[in-house]
């Protein structure tokens, strides 16, 4: 992914708790530009569309102010519904040469003109639709999900592991697989097989990073014993975040749910990306200052 990074700086995706933090973190933004030599800084169009979102004028103008120190040294990234559905489109296009690095996903426009109300509005606009046509394909899986798996209600067998869960619920026949097919259908006008979009996932990181975040929140909200401790529960929103996993050395989070969560995802995704907690970059970042 040239277009997202260079080899020598270390990549990282700000989520919209970081940029609040960040924000209110006066030392650090009296630093922020000095660090372009090490991190190259991106933000995603949904990080912009929340803050777009802050109710708060003065906080709002303060929070796009801070988005402006990290792009001096950094990028934006488009949205991760944009993102899924380009992948969808150019895999189904030709799948034989599809290769999910060669499509752009920098979102030029919105670099140049982070204050254009029109653009932030469209970013938000297509967020909420996604989330929308998601939540319509995941409701009926939890029931899915449920009826999959022993409870200690309902058995003594020993609770599946997370990992266990995630391996089911992505089978060819598993029902977050089911969830990507519906997207896939949704977006191309045809209904893969499971072994379709199981290929398809298997070549696409960012569409395989986003369906194993909803296997861990399936897991943590219908099957985790609770005895057990939470992988991580952050928003669906928050969740899709997975989607910018590939695409960066860290993701920064100052949301401790969504840390844990995204930690998880990172893993069983077998991704190079380390998820950070704000509190972690501020004493990288700021060591590199000394």
């Amino acid at each position: 992914m040239n277009e997202v990074g260079t080899r020598d700086r270390e990549r990282l995706v700000l989520d919209a708790s970081a940029i609040n933090a960040l924000e209110a973190d006066k030392s650090l933004c009296a630093v922020a530009r000095s660090l372009g030599g090490a991190f190259e800084f991106v933000v995603p169009a949904t990080a912009f569309s929340e803050v777009f979102a802050c109710p708060d004028q003065a906080l709002r103008r303060r929070l796009f102010e801070a988005i402006r120190l990290v792009l001096d040294s950094g990028i934006c990234l488009r949205s991760f519904s944009w993102i899924v559905q380009e992948h969808v489109k150019a895999y189904w296009r030709d799948p034989s040469s599809y290769d999910w690095r060669r499509h752009g996903v920098r979102f030029w426009e919105l670099e140049e003109e982070i204050y254009r109300d029109e653009l932030i509005h469209s970013v938000s606009a297509e967020t909420r639709a996604m989330h929308k046509k998601l939540e319509a394909l995941f409701r009926d899986v939890h029931r899915d999900v449920k009826a999959a798996f022993p409870t200690p209600a309902r058995s003594r067998e020993p609770s599946p592991s997370l990992r266990e869960v995630t391996k089911a619920l992505l089978a060819v026949k598993g029902p977050c697989l089911v969830v990507g097919a519906g997207l896939i259908e949704s977006v191309v006008g045809r209904n893969p097989s499971g072994a379709e979009t199981r290929a398809f996932m298997e070549r696409s990181p960012p569409f395989k990073a986003m369906l194993l975040a909803e296997a861990v929140a399936f897991y943590d909200r219908c099957l985790r014993p609770e005895r057990e401790r939470s992988p991580g529960r952050a928003g669906r929103i928050d969740m899709l975040s997975a989607v910018y996993l590939p695409y960066c050395s860290a993701f920064v989070t100052n949301d401790n749910g969504q840390w844990r969560a995204l930690k998880e995802v990172s893993a069983l995704a077998h991704l190079s990306a380390s998820v950070l907690r704000y509190s972690e970059f501020r004493s990288r970042a700021l060591a590199l200052r000394l």
